[in-house]
């Protein structure tokens, strides 16, 4: 499962948390991570990127929301960025680090 993989491999790069959440827990403001700095989805057959996007949005997360999807011609208005699968763990990262620096910059 791609979520674990990131999950772990995330975990594996200095200063990293993360936490992976299936679809169907994103459903409620308890479920979601209040703490998260930046949000990565991944592409699934099940999921409707735009729908989840907005609604992490109504969940008042002000943060960057990466999406890693096949298709990365895609316009997903809630995005921050779109990500070309298959992406190393290491250009992720750069771009979590990139787009958390950037939104805590404007926070301040």
């Amino acid at each position: 499962m791609r979520r674990s993989y990131l999950v772990e491999a995330l975990h594996g790069v200095s200063g990293f948390q993360a936490r992976g959440l299936a679809t169907d827990q994103l459903q409620s403001a308890e479920n979601f991570p209040v703490l998260a700095e930046c949000v990565v989805l991944v592409e699934a057959p099940d999921t409707t990127l735009d729908i989840l996007c907005a609604k992490i949005r109504q969940l008042d997360f002000t943060g960057p929301i990466l999406v890693l999807a096949q298709e990365t011609d895609a316009f997903l208005e809630e995005a921050d960025e779109i990500l070309s699968l298959p992406v190393s763990i290491a250009h992720l990262a750069s771009r979590i680090r990139a787009y958390t620096s950037l939104h805590q910059a404007h926070e301040t």
